[in-house]
């Protein structure tokens, strides 16, 4: 049975590997949900533009369809990232800022933060 990303158990959480359980899960779910959301690099390794234009019109799905799967994985995404950093949080509750497991969680949330800015999630 899949875990929703949103679980609030995290902020609760009092068991280290619980706490750290659900970090991993929440930063699986969030790289789920921005696969291949990833800004490209303009140049350099593709195909020249010309080529991309032509192979882009042939295979591009229709508008809507594109617009309504980019807001789904960015919906996913966020609940993701929510999670994400409650899980962080609780490590650290847990564990104290200067501990290694607490700085690694903040360096999950860090990258994860700026991967999941092409979604402009909110804050509840």
């Amino acid at each position: 049975m899949r875990r929703s990303p949103s679980n609030a158990y995290s902020e609760h959480a009092d068991d280290l590997d619980s706490a750290q359980a659900e970090l991993e899960h929440a930063r699986v779910e969030l790289n789920r949900a921005l696969a291949g959301r990833t800004p490209r690099p303009s140049s350099g390794g593709g195909p020249p533009a010309a080529a991309s234009r032509g192979a882009a019109a042939d295979a591009a799905p229709p508008a809507k369809a594109a617009k309504k799967s980019a807001e789904s994985s960015c919906a996913t995404a966020c609940r993701a990232f929510a999670s994400l950093e409650r899980a962080a949080t609780a490590v650290c509750r847990i564990t104290g800022e200067k501990d290694g497991r607490c700085s690694h969680a903040h360096a999950v949330v860090s990258d994860a933060k700026q991967r999941v800015a092409v979604c402009t999630c909110t804050s509840e």
